[in-house]
């Protein structure tokens, strides 16, 4: 027995780890991997996916098709 008190043991393992964790899960867990990434890069990344699918199914392939929306497009 080295004469401790162990003051500093009993608060990081009853205070700081469960700062600690609950800092995790909040703001790692929760924001970081939930609302951001859904809003950021993987909501932006699949509005253009489907975005670029709804304007692919206006070509049809045909000429006449195109030429016609060209046509158009110069009148308006």
């Amino acid at each position: 027995f080295n004469k401790r008190w162990f003051f500093d043991q009993v608060l990081n393992d009853f205070l700081v780890r469960s700062f600690l964790r609950f800092g995790y899960e909040v703001s790692f867990e929760a924001l970081d991997k939930g609302a951001i990434e859904i809003l950021g890069p993987y909501g932006i990344s699949y509005t253009f996916r489907r975005l670029a699918e709804r304007i692919s199914q206006l070509q049809s392939g045909f000429v006449y098709h195109y030429a016609f929306a060209m046509l158009l497009g110069s009148t308006l």
